[in-house]
């Protein structure tokens, strides 16, 4: 009565512990076991009992070979009898993998020998997922702290290095074994080191990060210039116990910038020299033009003067032929004379200083059109000139541009019956484009590369006067004003002459 009481409380305590709990004989065969423990590999008593705790099907993931082993561990922590702790691998009735921990201890009879084995199995299946998600992680964490192009290392409060990757190692000279438990100025140390403005120092102060340019010195001796980066190392509760460095070998870069200082030097004193030279050879034109002023225009000036002398005194004296002889003698010389005034222009407009204003390019435009009108007063020609368009360049620059334009367009519109110009401006998505127009000779656009180059003309003088300067002339003018200038047209309908200044200095202002 009193052994099946003892026997009853036994299943009792056993079922009412929350842990899987096996009771074993002294053999190590199962006699017993609690519910959690039914739970945990879905057996039910009759399937195990009377078989071996590690030869029941419970640890099928071990070879012939592991199992014997493993049974004599287990004897022998039973017959040690002190308690004991092993840990198995288990495949539970479904399949399922769980590693279990093993510990408990013996009972014993008066006799003091072993009657059974109480075992308690903890599950430690969660727990070794979770250690080797942990050991990935490193590993994975082991190979980026590797495989990185820059050097880094991991130093604690102290400044003692307890990691570096191989980048680093190779950068200094030093192996990782040999860099391990030195302070870091040892292995790669700066000015800075042992001062208050010492990265590591500023971050142990609280600061979240410290990014500078630095020269490094190697072991060796070696300057190494970089960019590093110091963040603080912190453990789960916030505390910083150590700092992690990430160091840019930037000797290349550095060596890049010094090339190309160098060079900037160098093309510096070629600017200067070319601009003495531009000088000089500016002085040399101003001279040349100076001569052509004074020295090239009166003979030319004579000369017409003095065969208009002849014909006016002495043309009864002479036949039909010496008088026409005469006559283009002064018009070649009057022709000299022009050309020589227009590349005087043309030369003036590149070399003189420019003063930018406000232009009321409206009023400009009809002033220079009255001019115009008063020196052909018989010409009946409509004019449409936009209001409101202002820019901002050299006044007398400009005016001498419109000059141009809209005496080109008087012109070219002297045989039309019915001329028309017009003067205005097209507002743009990023600038101003003004614009001369008219519907008088045109020209073939299979020329219109021609049109802004000196002394080209596409009409013969004898249908049209002129040198072929003007529009050479507004070409410079608009292009020492950042602008461009270009023209469309077609032969007996007109063209149209377009010119931009630049972002700052053109505005049409209504």
């Amino acid at each position: 009565m009193t052994e099946g009481l003892k026997e009853i409380s036994a299943k009792v305590l056993i079922e009412a512990v929350p842990d899987p709990v096996m009771v074993l004989d002294s053999r190590g065969l199962i006699v017993a076991q609690n519910a959690a423990c039914r739970k945990l590999f879905g057996y039910a008593l009759r399937d195990i009992a009377g078989k071996h705790l590690l030869d029941c099907g419970l640890a099928s993931t071990y070879s012939l070979k592991e199992m014997r082993s493993a049974k004599r561990n287990f004897s022998d922590a039973i017959k040690e009898d002190k308690g004991f702790a092993l840990e198995y691998e288990f495949v539970t009735k479904k399949g399922r993998s769980v590693h279990v921990l093993l510990s408990g201890s013996t009972l014993k009879d008066v006799e003091k020998k072993t009657t059974h084995i109480i075992v308690l199995l903890k599950d430690l299946t969660e727990r070794k997922r979770a250690e080797e998600a942990v050991h990935q992680s490193e590993k994975q964490l082991n190979q980026i702290f590797n495989a990185t192009a820059d050097g880094m290392r991991v130093v604690d409060k102290d400044f003692n290095v307890i990691r570096m990757n191989d980048t680093l190692a190779s950068m200094v000279g030093v192996s990782i074994e040999d860099a391990i438990e030195l302070k870091c100025h040892d292995v790669f140390s700066s000015a800075l080191c042992h001062t208050a403005n010492c990265p590591l120092t500023r971050i142990l102060r609280g600061e979240e990060r410290v990014t500078m340019d630095i020269d490094k010195e190697t072991p060796a001796g070696v300057m190494i210039p970089c960019i590093m980066s110091a963040t603080p190392f912190k453990d789960s509760r916030g505390a910083v116990i150590g700092i992690v460095e990430a160091f840019r070998n930037i000797t290349e870069r550095k060596n890049a910038e010094k090339a190309l200082l160098q060079l900037t030097e160098e093309l510096d004193q070629r600017v200067k020299k070319r601009t003495q030279e531009l000088a000089a050879a500016n002085q040399e034109l101003e001279a040349f033009a100076y001569s052509v002023s004074h020295d090239l225009r009166s003979p030319p000036r004579g000369i017409a003067g003095f065969s208009m002398a002849v014909l006016e005194d002495y043309s009864d004296v002479l036949d039909e032929t010496g008088r026409d002889y005469l006559k283009r003698t002064h018009e070649g010389a009057v022709r000299m004379s022009e050309l020589i005034a227009d590349i005087l222009s043309l030369s003036r407009v590149s070399r003189e200083e420019m003063h930018s204003e406000e232009i009321d390019m409206t009023a400009l435009a009809r002033t220079i059109a009255g001019e115009l009108r008063r020196q052909e007063p018989r010409r009946d020609v409509k004019m449409a000139i936009s209001d409101n368009l202002r820019a901002y360049g050299d006044k007398r620059l400009i005016s001498l541009v419109l000059e141009n334009l809209l005496g080109n367009a008087w012109k070219f519109t002297s045989k039309h019956p019915s001329a028309k110009i017009e003067f205005g401006a097209i507002e743009q998505e990023t600038e101003t484009v003004f614009f001369v127009r008219d519907n008088g000779a045109g020209f073939d656009m299979r020329y219109v590369d021609k049109m802004f180059i000196a002394f080209q003309r596409l009409h013969h003088a004898d249908e049209f006067e002129g040198t072929g300067v003007g529009l050479a002339i507004v070409k410079r003018i608009i292009s020492r004003h950042g602008g461009r200038t270009w023209a469309e047209g077609s032969v007996g309908t007109g063209a149209t002459f377009h010119f931009t200044l630049s972002s700052k200095g053109s505005e049409v202002l209504t």
